[in-house]
């Protein structure tokens, strides 16, 4: 729980790294677009339409396509640590390695942490989408922080109209704290947000079950008390 909080937490600070990063991904903001797209002249329909657009410029990878056939049914072989220079510069802690199952070739795909590598390769899950959206927003200048929902997911959070609003950019969608529990039936455990200077459990924003008995038992597979999860966030901050 420490290490995951630990990596989101450099994944947030790295937005604020590089000011000609954050200046070649501004550039890269259709502005004229977006605004076209916002339903009014507002911040809140900017960031709406932002995500959108954003959506659309990725490319969502389930498994990597085999690059010599170009055939998109590959198999799952295992995941290495990173091997080339490419690898190791673009911070890609997990590379999974596939094979083609029509010409046998061999394949990976690089899950690159690397913000400068990710605005370069614009593909991923969401923890690429993710990260490359907080730093979209910081480029500029909204607040932004990284939500680590501790089962399978992350999302961001933009600070809009005084209060923190929820923004999937793997679904281009704003302000539905719900979408989790209520529409993906996600079991919930630990969900923390993650500035660049301060870490928050936000758990209860996103479930109407905190009390239940099943939902404190998958905390507590993860941490010995409420007590214990207190303690790891309060020592980070």
């Amino acid at each position: 729980f420490r290490r995951r909080i630990a990596n989101s937490l450099a994944t947030a600070q790295s937005w604020d790294a590089d000011e000609d990063l954050l200046k070649k991904c501004r550039a890269k903001i259709p502005f004229d677009e977006l605004r076209r797209k916002s339903a009014s002249n507002t911040e809140y329909d900017f960031v709406l339409a932002l995500s959108k657009s954003f959506k659309e410029k990725m490319t969502w990878i389930n498994q990597s396509p085999c690059t010599m056939c170009g055939n998109k049914e590959t198999k799952y072989l295992s995941t290495r640590g990173p091997d080339t220079d490419e690898e190791k510069l673009g911070q890609a802690n997990r590379v999974e390695v596939y094979q083609c199952e029509r010409c046998s070739a061999s394949m990976t795909f690089p899950r690159y942490n690397s913000v400068a590598k990710l605005l370069e390769t614009q593909m991923g899950r969401c923890g690429e989408y993710a990260n490359l959206f907080g730093l979209y927003c910081r480029s500029l200048g909204l607040q932004a922080r990284y939500i680590l929902d501790v089962t399978d997911h992350v999302w961001t959070e933009v600070y809009l109209n005084s209060r923190w609003i929820m923004v999937d950019s793997c679904e281009g969608v704003i302000d539905e704290n719900s979408m989790y529990e209520a529409g993906w039936a996600k079991d919930l455990s630990y969900v923390v947000a993650v500035a660049s200077d301060h870490v928050v459990e936000v758990t209860p924003k996103y479930t109407r079950k905190f009390s239940d008995p099943d939902f404190q038992a998958r905390r507590r597979a993860i941490t010995s008390s409420e007590q214990a999860g207190h303690e790891i966030i309060r020592q980070i901050n």
